[in-house]
């Protein structure tokens, strides 16, 4: 996160992690999670970017782009179906042959961060009383997640740990796990407002107290 000062020609920049001296900050000039299509017009300037993302993008065949963008159109989403017993079954299965055309390189699936994937986990993990379910939730969740930890936060417009989080408090996960997501979801709270109260503005406003049942303080500051 960065920003100019307030009195001064300098630049803050707040990091979430330990920066060793002399190591190396950027900034992504673009929206990570676009299409090469949209990310490429830096290319007029004279800019070609040599990032893992944008090399691989390059690098991939007509017949694998056509194929992800026919399988992103065919996700239903349907919260209505998905309460039927077996009705996710398709679904899941196009997240799978996702996850397929980018398995040597997991953590760049950019597909994995359409809005429709999300939703789809969120509306199992809502509507599951089947650990079988929750279990799917995570799943999909998890792997969506992996990929968000390698895009610029400001590229970032939905609260993932926080769904997480309560998806692992469904399923009543050891106080270590559950941790390890509440300090994802204070990081993102931090980032986005400045503030741990901006989990009040959530989508599971409870956190709080619900994580006092596990003997967890989400406010810690």
């Amino acid at each position: 996160m960065y920003g100019p000062h307030e009195t001064s020609l300098v630049m803050m920049v707040t990091t979430f992690k330990e920066v060793k001296k002399g190591e190396e900050i950027v900034a992504s000039y673009i929206h990570a999670l676009r299409s090469l299509w949209d990310r490429n017009f830096m290319e007029s300037h004279g800019f070609i970017c040599k990032c893992r993302l944008c090399e691989l993008d390059r690098s991939e065949s007509a017949y694998v782009i056509t194929k992800r963008e026919a399988l992103l159109k065919s996700l239903t989403f349907d919260p209505v179906r998905y309460l039927k017993a077996g009705s996710l079954h398709a679904d899941c299965e196009i997240i799978g042959a996702l996850e397929e055309l980018r398995a040597a390189t997991p953590d760049l699936n950019i597909a994995l961060t359409n809005s429709d994937i999300y939703k789809i986990a969120s509306i199992i993990m809502l509507n599951a009383n089947a650990e079988e379910l929750n279990f799917l939730c995570l799943l999909i969740l998890e792997k969506v997640y992996a990929v968000i930890e390698n895009v610029p936060p400001n590229c970032v417009t939905r609260a993932y740990a926080e769904t997480i989080l309560v998806c692992c408090m469904k399923m009543g996960k050891e106080k270590e796990v559950l941790e390890k997501w509440v300090e994802e979801v204070r990081k993102y709270c931090r980032l986005y407002a400045g503030t741990l109260e901006h989990v009040r503005a959530g989508d599971y406003p409870t956190i709080p107290e619900d994580l006092k049942k596990f003997g967890i303080e989400f406010f810690n500051d």
